[in-house]
């Protein structure tokens, strides 16, 4: 009965189901599959890996909701997913985005489409460029406070060096480095969206980019004036 089951009956005469997604690349050392959570729309899902039991459940039942038998049967089951053609080119530039935080800055994707009657195969093909490696790393500081404790050595080493592996990640985990440092100095109200990234990639030549962070005065809203970031000093304590 449940291979038997049709899923059509459940889509609309230009809809297509999407049977199977895979993401895969054209190198061989490239973890392709590392980019799977990026996929907006995946397949029906599968028990074991090889059954689609939960749509098939799904589609034991009728179209008459007022039925109990086909509420049970839907809610214990999982409705066939319409290939969307939107989603998967949000997909493809999703993937695309993430290469490119990971250092791969002339990557590009191409989504493989196979129709097979009324079932759709995507498969995300993933061409990775050489990444891009650290050229130069240096910080601007509009505050002057903080200025001065970066040159006394109280900010410490960064973690981005020349020759890293430029990618969002290492520039996070620096934010997140001086943000920690700024926190336990009395700056408090410090967060790291006072921090922002600026990468250039054509100075240098091909594959090494040139990074600048900024770390900029403290606003308390975007109409605010500007001001230096105010450190904070216990003034008493009580015990209860």
């Amino acid at each position: 009965a449940l291979s038997g089951c049709s899923s059509s009956k459940y889509l609309e005469p230009d809809e297509y189901l999407l049977s199977k997604v895979s993401v895969s690349s054209d190198s061989k050392d490239f973890n392709a599959s590392a980019y799977m959570p990026y996929v907006r729309q995946k397949a029906n899902s599968k028990w074991f890996s090889l059954f689609k039991v939960p749509m098939a459940t799904y589609c034991l039942s009728g179209r008459d909701t007022t039925k109990w038998i086909n509420r049970v049967l839907r809610n214990m089951g999982e409705a066939p997913v319409a290939y969307d053609s939107l989603l998967s080119a949000a997909t493809s530039a999703d993937i695309s985005n993430a290469m490119r935080g990971m250092g791969y800055m002339d990557s590009s994707v191409r989504c493989e489409k196979t129709v097979r009657g009324r079932k759709v195969r995507l498969n995300y093909v993933l061409h990775p460029s050489e990444p891009y490696y650290v050229n130069s790393f240096s910080t601007v500081y509009d505050d002057d406070n903080l200025r001065q404790m970066s040159e006394d050595g109280r900010l410490g080493e960064p973690v981005i060096r020349k020759g890293d592996r430029f990618s969002v990640e290492l520039l996070n985990a620096e934010r997140k480095r001086v943000t920690a440092l700024l926190n336990d100095d009395g700056y408090y109200k410090f967060n790291k969206d006072f921090i922002t990234f600026e990468a250039d990639s054509t100075s240098s030549g091909h594959g090494v980019v040139d990074v600048v962070m900024h770390v900029h005065k403290y606003r308390a809203n975007n109409n605010s004036v500007p001001t230096n970031h105010r450190r904070y000093f216990i003034n008493s304590i009580n015990y209860i």
